[in-house]
Parts: structure tokens; C-alpha cells; sequence
């Protein structure tokens, strides 16, 4: 389903009531059988409860107990077996939900194998896509496209939560833009779980700060921060203050320094050594501090994520220290490395950086370019677009300098499209 029709089917679903299956409703689902029976209120409620209470529960405005909603399944020839699993299905969702906001992963484990049997169910479907999302599991991809068929008929919650774990599996796959197209599409879709609110606003942050939307980015920081505070969401505020730090490495690096040093004893408890390492050497390149900053990528050896990210850095240390033995020697240690699919953005930096001079701009045009509109990785793509304008510039070829700057263009007005 394109992201149009998407839009499209979620806009018909806001203005039709929905009675669905896994009784999100149980007074609307109530409502429902009794009409179609043709009793009225007086019949059904007669000796288990008043008809001002009937009403009340069939308008969705109280929360019965179970003692009334299986009188009232009796009287009207329900099982109660349909009302007891729908009931213990939208507990898991509630389970999945909170160990996922808390990334509780032995809890996630627990959930996933006492649903694992259990095929054909929208919300079960949807529980396991939260779980194969999280641990990056070979199914999130068919468990994305199944469950984009059945949005019309989701729950508030449950297509917000789709949406973010949508958005989460196209974010892992470098298509902010997509991403970003998801999250917006539930922005007038209302839910009360803080949960998924907290981590719609996070995943927001990080996919706007990569398509360069760094000012409304913030208004999505602030309220991230404030529902992981308010729920004491420590892991996930810190990986927000790294993602901070991230954002303003290039453009303030003493206030990336300040922010990195506050954020260091939680990061190490996090076990995520390397994470500081990286960031803190990219910082003290930007400050020029180059001998510091490769202290500090010692650390990072060749099994880390890191790795890729490390040799560019070195690399362009080297080179603005004119130190060509050393550029040579970054060379051949990279030349029998196999980066990740995840380090394909390093690699094409890599490479770009290696070229030699004559042949920067065909890579530039051929290769880099083409994979940061592809990857929807807008600022790589302002950074490549940058460099190939320079050498029209240098080379006199005005002209061809403005069909980049167009092209770039062209991409941001995609992303003005979106937002509207």
C-alpha cells in the first residue's frame, strides 16, 4: 500500500464507527448484538443491572465490571470465551507496549513465546511485529506490509503504535523520509498511552534531525524528554542526549562537548563504551583537536559498529595534518575490511574520500549523490551536494553548479510536501 492510500484509508476510518473484533468497545460490540437481535434495553437489562446503567456502558461512558459484561453476554447468547481472549489479547499489547517503552527485553521474550502459536489475529500480528521490530528479526518486513492491510480497521492504539513501529523498521533502514511520512499521517489520531506517545515525539527527533528539519525537531526533543522523565525512561533519555549531541557536533561542537560530558556516566552504564568514544573524538575533530581525538578511537576496535565511522575520521585527520604515511596506512587497513550494511554511509564517505582528485566528481555524481536521495539521508546529501558545487565552481561550470543545488532542492521540496 502506497503512503498515499494509506492516508487516505485512515482518513475514511476517523469518520465511521468501528465495531471491531477484538472489542475495543465491549459496550459499542454490546450495542451492536442487541440491535441486531431487535430486544430492547428493558429486556436485556431486566434483573442485572438499571437501564441508565445498560446505556451507560453500551455509549462507552463507564468501565463495567466483568460480572455485568457476562450477565449481559449471557442474556444476549455470547460466549464469554470471545470476551476473555479479546481481553487477554489487548493485555499483551499493553504488556509488549510498556516492556518495549522500557526495552525490558526478558519480558518481551515471555510475551512473544505465550503468542507465538497463535496465527490470524490483527493484535497478536501486531504484538509480534513489536517484538520482531525490536530485535531486528527477519519477519518485521512481511509483519509491516500484512498488518499496512488492516490499518482501516485498527483501534487509536493500535495504529499509532503500528505507525511507530513502522516508522522504527524504515528508520533502521535509512528511509527517514518514509518514516517520517508515517508518523505524520497519525498526528490527529488520539491515544491516552504515554507510552507510544513518548516514543512517536523520540523517533520523530531522530528522524527530522537527519532530514536536516532541525527547528521542529526540537518542539519533538522537549516532549520526548518530558514523558521519559515523568516515566523515569532512563535508557531512552540518554539515547535522546546522544542523538543531541549528535545534532550539534557540526554546528556547535563546545555545546556537544558540554552535553557529552554530562551524559558520560550514564552512557558507560549503558555499556555502550564505544558510542562515547566515537562521538567524543568526532567532537574533538570539529574543535581541530586532532591528537586528542585519536587517543580516544584507539578504544574503538575493529569488531565495533563503530569501526567504519572510526577509519573515515582517522583518515580525515591525517589529511589535514598532511601526514600522507598515515592516510597510507588507513588505506590498506580498510582495503580488508568488510563493513556492515549498516556502515554503508561510511563507506561511501570512505570511498569518496580515497578518490583521487580527478575522479571525485564522477563519484560524486554517480555513486554518492544517487545513494543519499535513495536513503532519503538528507543531510549526507546537502554535504555531497556542497562538495560537487565547489568543484563546478572551481572548474567554471556555473551552470552545471545549479542543476545540484536543483536537484537538492527538489528533494527538501519532497520533504515540504509531507509536512504541508
Amino acid at each position: 500500500m502506497s503512503i498515499r492510500r494509506m492516508r487516505t484509508v485512515i482518513k475514511k476510518r476517523k469518520h465511521q464507527e468501528l465495531y471491531e473484533n477484538d472489542f475495543k468497545d465491549i459496550g459499542s460490540f454490546l450495542k451492536k448484538t442487541r440491535k441486531k437481535q431487535k430486544r430492547t434495553q428493558d429486556d436485556v437489562a431486566d434483573g442485572i443491572c438499571s437501564i441508565s446503567y445498560l446505556s451507560k456502558i453500551e455509549n462507552n461512558q463507564i468501565i463495567p465490571s466483568d460480572h455485568y459484561v457476562n450477565e449481559i453476554m449471557e442474556r444476549l447468547d455470547i460466549s464469554d470465551e470471545i470476551y476473555v481472549k479479546s481481553k487477554q489479547h489487548k493485555r499483551y499489547l499493553s504488556q509488549m507496549i510498556e516492556a518495549y517503552f522500557y526495552e525490558q527485553e526478558d519480558i518481551m521474550h515471555q510475551c512473544y513465546q505465550e503468542i507465538e502459536s497463535i496465527k490470524h489475529d490483527k493484535l497478536i500480528n501486531l504484538v509480534k511485529l513489536a517484538y520482531y521490530v525490536y530485535f531486528n528479526d527477519e519477519n518485521q518486513s512481511s509483519f509491516v506490509m500484512m498488518l499496512e492491510e488492516l490499518v482501516g480497521n485498527m483501534s487509536n492504539l493500535e495504529l499509532k503504535f503500528y505507525l511507530l513501529l513502522a516508522s522504527h523498521y524504515y528508520q533502521k533502514k535509512n528511509l527517514y523520509k518514509t518514516a517520517l511520512e508515517l508518523l505524520l499521517i497519525g498526528d490527529d489520531i488520539i491515544t491516552d498511552n504515554e507510552f507510544v506517545t513518548g516514543m512517536i515525539y523520540e523517533i520523530k527527533y531522530y528522524v527530522k534531525n537527519r532530514m536536516m528539519m532541525s527547528y521542529s525537531a526540537q518542539e519533538d526533543y522537549k516532549r520526548a524528554s518530558f514523558y521519559f522523565q515523568h516515566y523515569n525512561a532512563m535508557h531512552r533519555m540518554i539515547r535522546l542526549g546522544i542523538e543531541k549531541v549528535k545534532q550539534l557536533t557540526k554546528e556547535h561542537p563546545k555545546l556537544a562537548e558540554t552535553l557529552l560530558s554530562q551524559l558520560k556516566k550514564g552512557i558507560i552504564q549503558l555499556e555502550d563504551e564505544d558510542t562515547y568514544a566515537i562521538l567524543e573524538a568526532e567532537i574533538l575533530y570539529q574543535l581541530k583537536k586532532y591528537q586528542q581525538a585519536l587517543l580516544v578511537l584507539k578504544a574503538i576496535e575493529d569488531t565495533s559498529p563503530y569501526y567504519m565511522r572510526k577509519m573515515v575520521l582517522m583518515y580525515q585527520i591525517f589529511y589535514h595534518e598532511k601526514d600522507n604515511e598515515m592516510m597510507g596506512h588507513v588505506k590498506k587497513i580498510v582495503r580488508t575490511y568488510h563493513p556492515s550494511q549498516e556502515e554503508m554511509h561510511q563507506k561511501i564517505q570512505w570511498h569518496y574520500l580515497t578518490a583521487y582528485d580527478q575522479d571525485k566528481k564522477e563519484y560524486l555524481r554517480d555513486i554518492a549523490i544517487p545513494f543519499s536521495i535513495k536513503t532519503e539521508h538528507i543531510d549526507q546529501l546537502k554535504y555531497y551536494v556542497d562538495e560537487i558545487v565547489d568543484i563546478c565552481y572551481d572548474t567554471h561550470r556555473y551552470k552545471e553548479a545549479l542543476s545540484y543545488i536543483k536537484k537538492y532542492n527538489k528533494e527538501r521540496g519532497k520533504i515540504q510536501d509531507i509536512i504541508g
